[in-house]
């Protein structure tokens, strides 16, 4: 029987808020086709997002229904594909393939227009959620891919899961679960190779400190034991410069600690480095240039009296680490004090994201929005755009020109989420 084939060509013009659609229809035989595409479209921006209704013809609920594209990524089912540009301004031609059943059955052509912005701030859009949401995490980047693994789950469990992201896709993956469970560990990569370095090994809200590191191969999707850590601590912080792993700060117990353990994964042996200037807990840390930038934390609070009074209080310090003299140097501090947020860098900058807040024993804790970058040309600080969901317990992970920022928790506390929102800055924007 000869079917018909539906060919769409969509033009859009994404001009202020002026827009226009054509199409153009032609046949051919298949078993499912697509009879309509249509969009209410706004103007967009690198990076964002279209929702695509679609009319499909000799459809069945009993059937997979998939999209695949060859610019940008998209995702869908029988009523409605999302489209996401890419992470550039231009004009994009695009092929929208259907598989149902996992096999082609029709395809649709479109033309977008994507336009820059001069929004000075950045902006924020969205992708793929983290299937298994947790918190006090730590996702790293490697050989193009994102990887998340272990965490705190929704019950306060530590987890062994391992959650691999590709941004070309915005799909997700499983991969070899971690040996043994793990949350408020670190995660950095060296030498092709993932390194999942101490946590904690109990629910919350105990917390007994694990001093084991394992060592991911990609190739094998495999994890091996390596040296373990050679001071106990917890809720620190991990970034390789130069091939070698630097572990800054955490805490012992209830006390915040200063120490920094160097791992050389090339001999599998630990040394000591000049410590933190000052000591504390739920640190961030990126690398700029051959340099860690270590910014906010906190700290335990002691009050004296007949019944002592116990709280954390949040630090805004900012400090730089040299491996090469093996030396500090305070620098200017965050505007805003906070504990367990991300950071990235890009471009020469530090970025900040998130964070808990907890200013002492009369006041709560809640999870932050703000964004906020480091320039250390000028030795300054700006505000830039709020993350849509308010995080706290994960880190921001650089991927070419943008920041995403996976997981962690949008409440204080054990309140996990697998929301994906990713960082447009003005350099990206401006095309610098």
């Amino acid at each position: 029987m000869l079917r018909k084939r539906l060919t769409l060509i969509l033009l859009v013009f994404a001009i202020a808020c002026d827009k226009q659609i054509t199409t153009e229809l032609s046949l051919n035989p298949t078993d499912v086709y697509i009879k309509k595409l249509s969009s209410e479209l706004e103007s967009l921006r690198p990076g964002e997002q279209i929702d695509l209704g679609v009319t499909l013809v000799g459809t069945s609920s009993e059937w997979t229904y998939e999209w695949t594209c060859d610019v940008g990524t998209v995702s869908g089912d029988m009523t409605s594909i999302i489209w996401s540009a890419p992470f550039e301004a231009g004009e994009f031609g695009i092929t929208f393939r259907l598989l149902v059943e996992g096999v082609i059955a029709d395809s649709v052509d479109a033309v977008f227009v994507v336009l820059e912005s001069d929004d000075p701030l950045g902006y924020w859009v969205t992708r793929s959620p983290l299937p298994r949401p947790r918190q006090e995490i730590a996702p790293a980047y490697l050989n193009g891919k994102i990887y998340v693994v272990g965490g705190m789950t929704s019950t306060g469990l530590p987890s062994n899961m391992v959650d691999i992201y590709d941004p070309e896709t915005d799909r997700w993956s499983v991969g070899m679960p971690l040996p043994v469970a793990r949350h408020h560990l670190s995660l950095t990569a060296a030498y092709g190779k993932l390194y999942a370095i101490g946590g904690v090994s109990s629910a919350f809200p105990t917390f007994t400190p694990a001093l084991q590191v394992f060592e991911y191969d990609p190739s094998t999707d495999s994890w091996t034991s390596k040296a373990p850590l050679e001071h106990t601590k917890i809720e620190h912080v991990a970034a390789t410069v130069g091939g070698k792993i630097y572990v800054v700060g955490g805490r012992n117990g209830h006390v915040a600690i200063d120490t920094l353990e160097i791992y050389d994964p090339l001999v599998d042996v630990w040394t000591r480095g000049a410590p933190l200037p000052l000591a504390r807990t739920h640190l961030s840390i990126a690398v700029i240039g051959n340099k860690l930038y270590a910014a906010g934390g906190r700290a335990l609070v002691v009050e004296p009296g007949p019944i002592p009074d116990y709280y954390f209080v949040n630090y805004n310090q900012l400090e730089v680490y040299s491996p090469d003299s093996d030396s500090w140097e305070s620098l200017s501090s965050m505007p805003t004090a906070r504990s367990a947020l991300g950071a990235a860098s890009l471009d020469g900058k530090l970025y900040t994201f998130g964070g808990e807040y907890i200013s002492g024993p009369s006041v709560g804790w809640f999870a932050f929005e703000k964004t906020e970058a480091y320039d250390p040309i000028s030795g300054s600080w700006t505000s830039l755009a709020s993350i849509p969901t308010p995080r706290h317990s994960t880190v921001g992970v650089t991927v070419g020109r943008v920041i995403y920022l996976i997981g962690g928790a949008d409440q204080a506390a054990v309140k996990p989420t697998g929301v994906n929102q990713v960082f447009v800055p003005l350099s990206l924007i401006l095309g610098l």
